[in-house]
This record gives C-alpha cells, sequence and structure tokens, in this order.
C-alpha cells in the first residue's frame, strides 16, 4: 500500500535483503595503464640508487666526517634505502590492483594490496572534476582524473594513471551524465 507522498512524488523506499544487494565484487573493473606502475617504479628505483650511492660515499669519505657522527649517517642512509626498498616491492604489488569501474549512474575505484578498499561515488554527486598531469605524467601520456563531490574542498578520490586521451573521455562522460541528471531534477 502506498502512502499519498509516494503516490504524489514517485518516492519509494523498500527495504533491500541482502540477496537483493548488488555485489561489488560483480564490477568490471578496468586496470590503470601498464606504464603508470613503470613510471612509479623508475621514480623509486632511482631514489633507493641515490641513497645507496650516498650510503657508500658516506662510508668511503667517513674520515672526513667526526668519528661520533659515523655510525649514524650509516644507520641513517642504510635506514633510507631499505625504507625505499619497502616502497619499491610495496608499489610494485599494489599498482597492478588499482582499478576504476564506470557506470551510468557510479565511479568506482579500487585500490590496495593488503587492505582492499573500494570508494563509489554517485556521478549526481560529482560537483566538478579535474584532470592533472605532472611532468612524469606527461613524458609518459598519462593524467590523473580527480573527481569533486558536492560540499567537499577535497577530492573524493583521484583515478591515477589512465592515458590522456582516456582521462578526457573518463571526464566528459561524467560531465555529460551530471548535466543530464540535472536536467531531469
Amino acid at each position: 500500500m502506498q502512502n499519498q507522498g509516494e503516490l504524489r512524488l514517485g518516492f519509494s523506499n523498500e527495504i533491500k535483503t541482502d540477496d537483493e544487494l548488488p555485489a561489488v565484487g560483480d564490477l568490471a573493473f578496468r586496470s590503470l595503464e601498464p606504464s603508470y606502475a613503470l613510471m612509479r617504479q623508475r621514480v623509486i628505483c632511482s631514489v633507493v640508487a641515490l641513497f645507496a650511492l650516498m650510503a657508500v660515499l658516506a662510508v668511503l669519505f667517513q674520515r672526513q666526517l667526526p668519528f661520533a657522527l659515523w655510525g649514524p649517517v650509516s644507520v641513517a642512509f642504510s635506514v633510507l634505502t631499505m625504507a625505499g626498498l619497502l616502497m619499491a616491492v610495496h608499489r610494485r604489488l599494489a599498482d597492478p590492483r588499482k582499478a576504476y569501474a564506470l557506470r551510468d549512474h557510479d565511479l568506482s575505484f579500487r585500490s590496495g594490496v593488503w587492505f582492499v578498499s573500494v570508494v563509489t561515488q554517485p556521478i549526481a554527486r560529482i560537483q566538478h572534476v579535474e584532470l592533472t598531469q605532472g611532468p612524469l605524467e606527461r613524458r609518459y601520456d598519462l593524467a590523473n582524473v580527480l573527481a569533486f563531490s558536492a560540499g567537499g574542498q577535497q577530492h573524493t578520490f583521484a583515478i591515477p594513471g589512465l592515458k590522456r586521451s582516456e582521462a578526457e573521455r573518463l571526464r566528459q562522460f561524467i560531465l555529460q551524465h551530471r548535466d543530464a541528471r540535472d536536467d531531469e531534477s
């Protein structure tokens, strides 16, 4: 039995059972560009190589340092090198798992290695969309899509590592569908 509010506004708020809920795993996620992972891996490898070189130089020139600094300098460079190596391993595992899914009414982004996170933003709630591209992204012809929701100054989420042309098409799709939803209201 419908009440008068439902008849007038065409609004319904029915209870859904667990069996009726869509599974997030059913989304057809699209992987990011392989060059995105390559770009990030090269950056980390460069940083690790720099710290390793600095550690070797510190050992070679430790006689120039006061004796009290030999140990702390060696430890600092070793720790920084190990942290860089751990970051490289993490990125090697994490970047291929990042993916996005676009449907008529929402946009989802999946990330994480040990703790997988899926963020979904209804397209109707997206206030604006930005494309960003740093110098490394330009070199690899990649771009990031930033989706901003209504009422927030920070982006809801970013989809990194898309080909520039694909990022532009995604942005255009979101803007057109968002505007179509506004016209229906």
